[in-house]
């Protein structure tokens, strides 16, 4: 903010930091956008790849350490 104060005639401060607000708030929302899009896909990827791993170790006769001793 300090920067647009610095370039923008004093006439024209608010409108300066109008644009410089909005544009903050827009790369918020794409930003939140794209994590929510990203994370919806590659979670459930992720639990799926977790749970075809320990079924192989488990069908293998591996022990998670909860086995007998």
């Amino acid at each position: 903010m300090t920067v647009v104060q610095e370039l923008v005639p004093d006439d024209r401060l608010n409108e300066g930091m109008t644009t410089v607000y909005t544009g903050l708030i827009v790369g918020i929302s794409a930003g939140a956008a794209v994590g929510g899009a990203v994370l919806s896909y590659w979670v459930p990827v992720a639990a799926g790849a977790a749970a075809c791993v320990m079924a192989a170790v488990s069908a293998a006769g591996g022990s998670w350490g909860g086995g007998r001793r």
